[in-house]
């Protein structure tokens, strides 16, 4: 029976960092901008925007959906496989479905997005691998190239680079022309929260 090759690990700060600026270095040089722009232009004119994403892309997909919302996005991103089917089936032609899979081929993910297509809605994979079940439901596709450096199930640097492409994302979407001017609640809501810890001085009494 052959033997797996020994692991002789690096110093683990180097190692990580270095997978990182690989990632993000591969995905900057192949993202298809035009793909990107068009992502943009839907986002804005969306009436929602459901994210969906599962097992290790669920954190990059929360992460967005509260960075969309303070931009003005009206957005969903439900936790539970089953409600992200269930919103799946109330989208419209007006619609967006953004799905993060680094596979692309995660089962749950799937169906919400065919689901959303079937509904009429447009979609939008933020995936590893060009040739995927994923891309094929989807009408525009950006590439987040960590696929190309890992083959571990547990990505790291797929993470990284989702992250990455989500908040330029979020970056474009406020600078878009068409995006209308902050809601400046968002701020107060941030500001409130923060206050409600802060030390009391005589000027609170």
């Amino acid at each position: 029976m052959a033997t797996r090759p020994e692991h002789t690990p690096g110093n683990p700060l180097d190692e990580s960092f270095t997978a990182a600026a690989e990632a993000l270095s591969a995905t900057r040089a192949n993202i298809d901008e035009g793909a990107f722009d068009t992502a943009v232009d839907l986002l804005v004119r969306a009436r929602k925007v459901l994210l969906v994403g599962n097992g290790f892309s669920s954190p990059p997909i929360q992460d967005a959906a509260l960075r969309f919302t303070t931009a003005g996005r009206s957005v969903e991103a439900p936790f539970d496989i089953l409600a992200q089917q269930f919103s799946s089936r109330l989208l419209s032609p007006d619609d967006v479905c953004l799905a993060v899979s680094y596979s692309g081929a995660n089962t749950h993910t799937l169906r919400a997005c065919s689901a959303s297509r079937d509904r009429g809605a447009a979609i939008i994979a933020v995936t590893s691998f060009v040739h995927s079940p994923l891309t094929r439901l989807s009408d525009h596709v950006l590439w987040a190239g960590a696929g190309l450096l890992e083959n571990d199930a547990d990505s790291f640097a797929s993470r990284v680079s989702q992250t990455a492409i989500l908040y330029a994302l979020h970056r474009a979407i406020l600078g878009h022309p068409e995006h209308r001017d902050a809601d400046w609640g968002a701020l107060e809501v941030v500001a409130d929260a923060l206050s409600e810890d802060r030390p009391a001085t005589e000027s609170d009494c």
